[in-house]
């Protein structure tokens, strides 16, 4: 259903991003452009994205860590990248 709906966004001209977050992500979280339409797809905390999600993403985002950890929960994540979201939006 969800990707029906970025489908029906997209042929509406819609320009909606899918975007993944994932500790390997291949574009740091604030290097990618988030004043768009976008639509934050965030894992669970064992396994993260599903193959058939991370295939729909756009693109997939990693946030920076230091120290011994290597991700944040799902809903630590997922607060980062919608912070980040407002911060770049607010700067425009």
């Amino acid at each position: 259903d969800v990707l029906d709906w970025v489908a029906a966004q997209r042929s509406a001209g819609v320009p909606l991003t899918l975007l993944g977050t994932d500790e390997d992500g291949d574009v740091e979280l604030a290097d990618h452009d988030l004043t768009g339409p976008t639509l934050v797809l965030t894992g669970n905390e064992t396994s993260g994205l599903s193959a058939g999600w991370r295939e729909a993403c756009d693109v997939m985002v990693s946030i920076p860590m230091l120290g011994s950890a290597s991700s944040l929960n799902a809903a630590s994540a997922t607060t980062v990248v919608l912070y980040e979201a407002v911060r770049q939006r607010r700067a425009r």
